[in-house]
């Protein structure tokens, strides 16, 4: 028996299927009573709250299995990684934001240094500078507003200083490994940030030297020794990273306050 063809009200295009294979359109009828479209409303909202909390299990507890499965092409059972890191940096940042109102900075004392004549960045530091001593929250709001650039610009070179430990892997690869990664360290951020003040931090270093360890050595099975060896030069340069990208996006601040 033929199959049916059918034509996309949105494009024209001949439809085989629920969805156009052209522009993407599915081939619902909202023209229709009122309590079947609300039931598949309700259907497709908790697919996806499935689909995130089935992500954030992985993401938290099988360090590396999101970059695997990934990679395996298991792709429709997760959010993605570039929207699983904008949402949980999302969070991350509001977080961020409303802690830094309550952090206390003492510069009692602090001498501005005087800009070398003819140095317009030594000026505008010093200007800057000047304005933290007069208002020291502003140095964390500065903070707050230059990390989320500066982190996203260490993405794509982080995803290439994994590219040279590891040629063999596709930099696709390194890069969800990347965006994974750092999702899985805002939320651990967002925790350490939500702690009462009573309770000692010092454990979420732990896990998170951990979880980053574990994470390399799935993703990137080698022997213990070459593991160990390459997780110890890629957090170091991964840190040299984050330290370079605040220092130029601050730099970009300064000429463009």
């Amino acid at each position: 028996m033929a199959e049916t063809l059918h034509s996309c009200p949105n494009c024209g295009e001949s439809r085989h299927g629920p969805f156009c294979q052209a522009c993407g359109q599915n081939d619902r009828d909202y023209l229709r009573s009122a309590h079947r479209i609300v039931g598949e409303a309700v259907e497709d909202v908790f697919d996806v709250d499935s689909r995130i909390f089935r992500t954030l299990k992985a993401l938290l507890f099988s360090p590396g299995l999101l970059t695997i499965e990934f990679s395996r092409g298991r792709r429709v059972s997760y959010v993605s990684p570039v929207r699983l890191y904008l949402i949980v940096s999302v969070v991350f940042f509001f977080v961020l934001s409303f802690a830094s109102e309550l952090v206390v900075i003492d510069v009692d004392g602090v001498q501005v240094p005087a800009a070398e004549p003819g140095s317009e960045i030594g000026r505008l530091t010093q200007e800057r500078l000047r304005i933290f001593s007069d208002d020291p929250s502003r140095m964390l709001d500065a903070l707050v507003n230059d990390l989320p650039i500066a982190l996203f610009v260490v993405l794509p070179l982080y995803a290439g200083l994994l590219k040279l430990c590891y040629m063999r892997r596709w930099y696709t690869e390194h890069l969800v490994f990347a965006l994974h990664l750092h999702s899985f360290l805002f939320i651990l951020g967002t925790v350490a940030l939500l702690l009462p003040e009573s309770v000692p931090g010092e454990w979420l270093h732990v896990v998170e030297g951990v979880y980053y360890f574990v994470a390399l050595r799935r993703v990137y099975p080698e022997s213990t020794v070459r593991n160990v060896i390459k997780f110890v030069a890629i957090n170091i340069g991964h840190l040299v990273l984050i330290a370079i990208a605040l220092v130029l996006t601050a730099t970009a601040a300064l000429f463009l306050a």
